[in-house]
């Protein structure tokens, strides 16, 4: 289906899924979160069959994690290797182009965006054709929220928002530009 028709009909449907996460393959997305450099984790969530071959991957974004934080979360997972396990996600398409994005360096495993054909290539799925056409994004309950993997939450999907410490960031930078603006107009009139 194209573009149109799969935001239409279903990005951010909810689903749950049973299968087993590949924990030796993972990409690092670059992002930053209040001001803490961290990383997006995406897996191959080894799911479903087809036409007697299986089973086959597709692409979890498992949640948002700090840099210092990697080797523990590395640590954590050790124990989930080859083990069944539940996700609740929603279908996302990745990140949208736009003139501010940062291009992916797939030949030195530089990744800043989430593109699911990108990643599919990268990870040279077997089943590109369908792991090529979008990401699961992991949710989970507010209740059960844990520190990392920073999952998003409903909430988080339904309602965005800028947190009191960016509005302040914004009032410090528009008041600095105002009061340069200001000065240098002065400066200029009395010459």
């Amino acid at each position: 289906m194209d573009d149109i028709e799969f935001r239409k009909n279903w990005e951010y449907f909810p689903i749950e899924i049973k299968g087993i996460f590949d924990y030796n393959n993972k990409i690092l997305i670059s992002t930053t979160r209040s001001t803490e450099s961290g990383y997006n984790v995406i897996m191959p969530f080894y799911c479903y069959n087809l036409e007697n071959k299986g089973p086959l991957p597709i692409l979890v974004d498992r949640g948002w994690v700090p840099k210092i934080w990697m080797k523990k979360y590395d640590e954590e997972n050790e124990e989930n290797f080859n083990k069944i396990e539940s996700i609740k996600g929603i279908l996302y398409k990745g990140d949208k182009n736009n003139k501010f994005s940062k291009e992916n360096d797939l030949e030195n495993k530089k990744f800043f965006t989430t593109r699911p054909d990108e990643l599919a290539k990268y990870f040279e799925l077997s089943n590109q054709e369908i792991s090529s056409k979008f990401i699961i994004k992991e949710i989970i309950r507010e209740e059960d929220k844990k520190i990392y993997p920073e999952k998003v939450t409903i909430n988080d999907i339904m309602f965005t928002q800028i947190t009191p410490k960016k509005h302040q960031d914004y009032a410090y930078f528009w008041m600095f530009v105002s009061i340069l603006n200001f000065s240098t107009n002065i400066y200029i009139w009395l010459l």
